[in-house]
């Protein structure tokens, strides 16, 4: 690692880290609050069956009233179904804002303190949640005044690895169970 620093900074190095100061500054502080308040985004995981159900809505809407010759009325609901479909394909996203965790879903956000999170395990399933994937993450919260529910909160980051090393890096005590 190659560090610029002017005649008036120190340097110090212990065997673990590395500690750079200026006038009473400690600049690792700094650097480990600015890596955490960088903002990162997860997309969602997406299964093949949400395709399938897209390709089912538009061409449904083609078909039917392709059968009665109004070929012009099915063409205008099937574009207007490929973009309800599509502001549902793309409005599911998480975000690691700060200490805050994110959740899209359509145009609502809904953010949890990583502090308050208790548990995160693997789950599989279908039912309706912020998440286009079977294979999906269950989180659960210390406190349930949250969220105001006590249901866990369900999501498929397509980088689950990641995900959950950047949220066990901000949260040690985050209990990770698969």
């Amino acid at each position: 690692m190659l560090l610029f620093y002017q005649s008036t900074q120190k340097c110090e190095q212990n065997k673990n880290n590395l500690l750079i100061s200026h006038k009473n500054v400690n600049f690792k502080n700094l650097l480990l609050y600015y890596d955490i308040m960088i903002k990162i985004e997860y997309r969602s995981k997406v299964d093949w069956w949400v395709y399938v159900v897209g390709f089912i809505m538009v061409g449904g809407c083609l078909f039917g009233p392709a059968i009665e010759g109004e070929i012009s009325i099915g063409i205008a609901l099937a574009i207007l179904m490929a973009i309800l479909w599509a502001i549902g394909f793309f409005g599911v996203k998480y975000e690691i804002k700060g200490n805050q965790l994110g959740v899209r879903n359509l145009f609502i956000w809904s953010w949890i303190p990583i502090e308050e999170i208790k548990e995160v395990t693997k789950t599989r399933g279908v039912l309706a949640t912020a998440a286009l994937s079977s294979d999906r993450i269950s989180i659960k919260l210390f406190e349930k005044n949250s969220l105001k529910t006590s249901i866990p909160i369900t999501i498929s980051p397509k980088d689950t690895d990641g995900f959950l090393a950047t949220i066990k890096r901000i949260n040690p005590a985050i209990k990770i169970s698969y």
